[in-house]
């Protein structure tokens, strides 16, 4: 004898019950499927957002407003310079002509005379073109002044003072450093590592 109750079949033998279940396996996967492309489609936009460095994490709103001033202090994923990843950036974009001024005057104070000014391109171009009226031409024994606005490995300013005939005849500056510096770099603000 057999019965037909709903979208399940139960056949009756006798005493005992068998019920039959509908065939489920096909939603299963496309449910499984469907979970694989979201996760992949929010996976290829994080990393897409790490690799191009605007540091939004997936799902966050943005500010539409290109009027909006930049900070100078920015949280997300960044990819920095140097190649790390880090979850903070220092865009020294935010600054102003006057605040580059204010830099330069705080930096001339902690610095030797030196003779020449050499920016770091893109980030220390603003620097040097601020530090160049406080070089000292005519001292020919004076070291050249190498500036950026944010170190973090310092290869950058590394490579600058290799191609130097003598790269001991040069000293740094920046305007922020994001852990250790070389001793020949003076940074104005340094930020300690995380422990």
């Amino acid at each position: 004898m057999s019965t037909r109750t709903g979208s399940t079949n139960v056949e009756r033998h006798d005493l005992s019950v068998r019920v039959r279940q509908p065939d489920n396996s096909k939603l299963i996967y496309w449910l499984v499927w469907v979970r694989r492309i979201i996760y992949a489609a929010s996976l290829s936009l994080t990393f897409k957002h790490i690799l191009d460095g605007r540091g939004r994490r997936f799902g966050s709103k943005r500010n539409s407003d290109s009027t909006s001033a930049n900070h100078l202090f920015q949280s997300g994923v960044f990819a920095l310079h140097s190649g790390a990843i880090d979850t903070f950036k220092i865009d020294c974009d935010a600054l102003t002509d006057a605040d580059w001024e204010t830099i330069g005057e705080q930096l001339v104070d902690r610095l030797p005379r030196y003779c020449g000014v050499i920016g770091v391109p893109t980030g220390g171009l603003k620097l040097a073109g601020v530090m160049e009226k406080w070089a000292r031409p005519e001292s020919a024994s004076a070291p050249y002044l190498i500036v950026d606005d944010v170190l973090t490995t310092g290869a950058s300013m590394k490579s600058v003072r290799d191609s130097f005939k003598d790269p001991q005849g040069a000293i740094g500056a920046v305007a922020f450093a994001r852990g250790h510096t070389p001793d020949w770099v003076v940074p104005l603000f340094r930020l300690e590592p995380n422990k």
